[in-house]
């Protein structure tokens, strides 16, 4: 997320961290996780986790919040 500052400038809010499977039988890097962090606490504040086939399987999205984690699985 980006927001802008008293100052106009552009201010990063979000950190994201991708775990790449190097190795698979398609010759190809693909994503398996993506991970979001809060810049400013640390927090990790969202999850989607990748699962590869022939082509992709699904796709699961976790988002965290101060009150409780939500999970969206998407086929």
């Amino acid at each position: 997320m980006l927001v802008q500052g008293s100052d106009s400038n552009w201010d990063s809010q979000t950190r994201t961290e991708f775990l790449v499977d190097h190795r698979n039988f398609t010759g190809y890097q693909q994503v398996v996780r993506e991970s979001h962090f809060d810049v400013l606490s640390g927090n990790l504040t969202k999850t989607i986790d990748y699962s590869f086939g022939q082509d992709e399987i699904s796709q699961t999205v976790q988002e965290f919040d101060a009150q409780e984690a939500g999970v969206l699985p998407i086929f």
